[in-house]
């Protein structure tokens, strides 16, 4: 739960949270879409707080470290990496 949309958005930065769903908006957001998402968090308040609820996907791949990073044993490929991979197919 939170107190505030601040705490809320330094803990997303923090964990590295990211929408890279397909068709989501790459634009800035800007003041009014902000403010509206504020307001509907705002408006599930109670005691003081809101709660906001996350779902946390993990993958796992297999294949060779083609242009990855070896570390300790293990082949380390980046997200950005994964990503061409799937646009390419």
């Amino acid at each position: 739960t939170y107190r505030d949309t601040a705490s809320l958005a330094a803990d997303l930065r923090a964990c590295g949270a990211a929408n890279v769903a397909a068709g989501r908006r790459t634009t800035l957001t800007g003041r009014k879409r902000w403010s509206e998402f504020r307001d509907a968090l705002e408006a599930t308040r109670h005691d003081g707080r809101f709660a906001v609820t996350v779902e946390l996907i993990f993958g796992q791949a297999w294949g060779d470290a083609a242009g990855g990073i070896r570390a300790q044993g293990e082949a380390v490929i980046s997200l950005e990496d994964m990503a061409r991979q799937l646009k390419r197919g």
